[in-house]
């Protein structure tokens, strides 16, 4: 499972058209903390190898869309009760990025690289699905995407899928050096 950071890097994101607009007007915006625990912690993930895995997730969220946190309907410039006359209409996307300046990227950015699933990956993986906050000082974390034994609470019993990955941004100044490449709605 290797991290490619070439002229032709591409990463994907899958979510729903209203946060897709949103991304591609704004740029990515990233919160310290998360409502749910997530593989590496709180940010903004995306996939680079398998587009397929992205685009099974958007048709989750597509189906499943809930009321995001107050600071998300505040940047959507929505209310809760718009938003929730809209979301039977949202669509599932993806929303392809590169990395636009990857000499200021090798730079700045403090990154946290798990190529294959070890036992500290394991460790990492149950400490940050044990919280709600930043775990670690990286603006980024790259890895595998746990599954199995996740919720045992052992991390011996956490498995990666073999053929996902997953880049965690955990930092604003991480989330500006990506740029918008394009935007496909799914089933379309």
């Amino acid at each position: 499972m290797d991290f490619q950071l070439d002229d032709v890097a591409i990463f994907y994101h899958g979510t729903v058209d209203i946060y897709g607009n949103f991304i591609r007007k704004k740029g990515i915006r990233v919160f310290a903390n998360s409502p749910v625990s997530l593989d590496f912690g709180p940010g903004f993930y995306l996939a680079q190898t398998n587009r397929d895995q992205v685009t099974e997730l958007a048709k989750i969220r597509a189906k499943r869309v809930e009321l995001p946190r107050p600071e998300i309907l505040q940047l959507l410039e929505i209310t809760p009760r718009e938003f929730l006359k809209l979301r039977k209409n949202f669509r599932p996307v993806i929303i392809s990025f590169k990395i636009r300046d990857k000499e200021k990227w090798g730079k700045l950015i403090h990154q946290d690289f798990f190529i294959h699933p070890t036992h500290v990956w394991q460790d990492h993986i149950l400490n940050c699905r044990n919280t709600t906050t930043l775990c670690g000082h990286f603006d980024t974390t790259f890895g595998p995407v746990a599954d199995g034994g996740i919720f045992s609470g052992y991390a011996h019993k956490i498995k990666a899928y073999e053929t996902f990955n997953q880049l965690a941004i955990h930092t604003q100044r991480a989330a500006d050096l990506f740029e918008v490449i394009d935007m496909e709605v799914i089933g379309e």
